[in-house]
């Protein structure tokens, strides 16, 4: 219970640290990076924790954590030759789908369990999917910078 009120928070913090910034136009580099890693030590933490626990299957932070990796090595990549790579809408909806799916299973998928549907693993596994459709696309976006000799 407290984990899950705790990760609730942290989630709510980060957007609302994010809206502040940009309806300020106060975004830095560095609040892009140190946002990423933030959001990436909470989620994949929890997820690793969770699948420990046996409520999620071990396949979904194995994924979601090799995608981030290849998705910051594409960002690398194609930093280091003069482009900058932004988050996609993909990428965002896969955010969404992720917290509010963990969220769920962190309470058991209350109130949906009443009815016997297991929300929370449901949106979670949406976000895994999402998660490689969005690595998929920011393969295609920067293959050129990848694939460039």
């Amino acid at each position: 219970m407290v984990a899950g009120i705790l990760f609730i928070i942290a989630a709510i913090t980060d957007f609302v640290d994010g809206s502040i910034a940009r309806s300020r136009n106060i975004v830095t580099d560095f609040g892009k990076v140190m946002d990423a890693i933030a959001d990436k030590v909470l989620v994949n933490g929890v997820l690793i924790a969770l699948a420990y626990e046996g409520l999620l299957p071990v396949i979904i932070p194995i994924v979601i954590i090799t995608r981030d990796i290849v998705v910051d090595s594409i960002k690398m990549v194609a930093g280091s030759k003069g482009a900058a790579v932004g988050a996609s809408i993909w990428g965002k909806i896969k955010t969404v789908f992720m917290m509010v799916g963990i969220s769920m299973v962190f309470f058991s998928n209350w109130p949906f369990e009443l009815l016997n549907i297991s929300l929370g693993d449901y949106l979670v596994f949406i976000a895994t999917i999402l998660s490689i459709f969005s690595g998929i696309q920011y393969f295609l976006v920067n293959k050129d910078y990848i694939l460039e000799k």
